[in-house]
């Protein structure tokens, strides 16, 4: 919340509490005179009380949505971190399925059939390809 905002909050429950002072001493002077400002007082100490309650719910809101976002934040933060475990457990699985035995694999298209090799891009691919797949 800001100053400002603390500052209208204030100034509004002064305004309540002025006209409930207000209505007070119209109630102990128990005269016909007043009648007009006794219901204006009790109008504007309704519509204050309004407002005040409308700002404080405003600031509920502003409160739970702030804290939703800092934990999807946070939860967003957890994932990125297992994404790059997951994508650095790929990368040494490639590495060492490269160093052990070079991974041949048979491409075909219309024109021929012939044997490759296995990139470690592409060998990280496929890994990424299974892991998303779960």
């Amino acid at each position: 919340m800001t100053n400002e905002q603390r500052e209208a909050i204030e100034y509004i429950q002064k305004q309540i509490d002025y006209f409930k002072e207000q209505i007070k001493f119209i109630e102990a002077v128990d005269c016909d005179y007043y009648e007009e400002e006794y219901e204006l007082y009790k109008n504007r100490i309704k519509q204050f009380s309004t407002v005040l309650s409308l700002i404080k719910e405003q600031d509920k809101y502003i409160k739970d949505a702030n804290d939703i976002t800092t934990e999807m934040s946070n939860d967003i933060k957890k994932l990125t971190s297992e994404i790059k475990k997951k994508d650095k457990q790929i990368d040494l699985m490639a590495d060492e399925i490269i160093m052990t035995k070079p991974i041949n694999c048979t491409k075909t298209n219309e024109f021929s059939t012939k044997k490759i090799y296995m990139s470690k891009e592409e060998i990280k691919q496929y890994f990424a390809d299974l892991v998303e797949k779960e």
